[in-house]
This record gives C-alpha cells, sequence and structure tokens, in this order.
C-alpha cells in the first residue's frame, strides 16, 4: 500500500512526527541528495534539500513513501518497473501493428498506382490500334482490303480501286512485299 505525502506537513515535521530528525551531520556537505528513511512503519526515499539558514532538512521532489520497511520500498519499486514493462509491451507491439498496416497501405496504394498506369497503357494501346486499322494511303478510312495469300490488311477499298494508286502497288503487299494474287472486302466495326 502506498502512502503519499500531504502538502500541508513538511517533510521534516513528517519525519518529526515519527519520532527521528534529521540534521545537516546526516546528509553529507551536499546542498541537496538523495536520502532514504526506514522507519518500523514507513520508509521515505526522495530528494532532500538542506536549508542552512535554520540548519533542517526539506524533501522537495518525495519519489516514494511507502508503509513497511525498505523490502515494501524494494516492492514497490519492482512493481512499478514491471508496469512499465507492460506498457513497453503494449509500445513495442502497437509499433509492430502500426509498422505492417503501413507497409500494408504503401503496397495496396502501390498496387492501385500500378493498376491505373496499366490500364491507361492498354488504353493507348488500344487507340493506337484503331488508329493502326486506318488505311496506310489515305489515314480517314478504315482498312478493309484482305490479301490472299499473306492475309494482310494495308488499304481501304476506295483507295485500293482508285485510278490514282500507284498501280504498280497493286501487285506486291506493302507489309511483306509479297505478290497479291486477289483480294477481298472484309468488314471491321
Amino acid at each position: 500500500e502506498e502512502f503519499y505525502h500531504k502538502k500541508g506537513i513538511s517533510f521534516s515535521e513528517f519525519l518529526s512526527s515519527l519520532g527521528n530528525n534529521v540534521t545537516s551531520e546526516n546528509a553529507g556537505s551536499d546542498l541537496s541528495s538523495c536520502i532514504l528513511f526506514e522507519g518500523d512503519y514507513i520508509t521515505a526515499f526522495g530528494i532532500v534539500k538542506y536549508q542552512m539558514s535554520d540548519d533542517s532538512l526539506s524533501m522537495t521532489k518525495p519519489i516514494a513513501i511507502v508503509k513497511g520497511g525498505l523490502e515494501a520500498l524494494y516492492n514497490l519499486f519492482k512493481q512499478k518497473r514491471n508496469e512499465k514493462a507492460g506498457f513497453s509491451y503494449i509500445l513495442l507491439w502497437g509499433g509492430v501493428f502500426f509498422t505492417i498496416a503501413s507497409i500494408g497501405c504503401f503496397i495496396g496504394a502501390r498496387h492501385f498506382y500500378n493498376k491505373v498506369k496499366e490500364r491507361s497503357a492498354i488504353q493507348k494501346d488500344q487507340v493506337k490500334e484503331l488508329d493502326d486499322l486506318n488505311c496506310a494511303n489515305c489515314k480517314q478510312e478504315k482498312r478493309n482490303m484482305l490479301f490472299k495469300p499473306c492475309n494482310h490488311l494495308v488499304y481501304c477499298k476506295k483507295c485500293f480501286e482508285s485510278p490514282a494508286f500507284n498501280p504498280g502497288l497493286k501487285e506486291k503487299c506493302l507489309a511483306c512485299e509479297n505478290m497479291i494474287e486477289s483480294s477481298e472486302k472484309v468488314y471491321i466495326p
């Protein structure tokens, strides 16, 4: 059980009430030092300041006042250490959880970013493919003349059948430069 020093009573009065006076001879030459007072019923531990004017000691910072002897004080410190150790474990596992959650969020965000980037690349490729389906000559109409035997789509019917089109190119495929035996009109949506 723990007892705390009441603010209305000075520490020297508290020690006097126990029947023990602490004087400057017991404190040494330091103006403030750490002192342990062990009584039969109460043990006090704290920072004591020596007052030269009235030749007395007063406790400026009581660290612990416990019921019982030195063993009770030791048990109190041990209990406080265990409480801090428990809190340290909570902080440790909280930090581990936060780190894992942060890594998970980072990986999820990176995955989402890659998906968006991949979709935009696919859309660009689809637009490029649509552009690639336009006629190699006029670049406006869709390619719809399939050359045999190589099965390449190069021109639209309008350009392939126009008299202004180079008649020498009608004999060779522009993609593979093989001889064209026949051509078919195909429909591309």
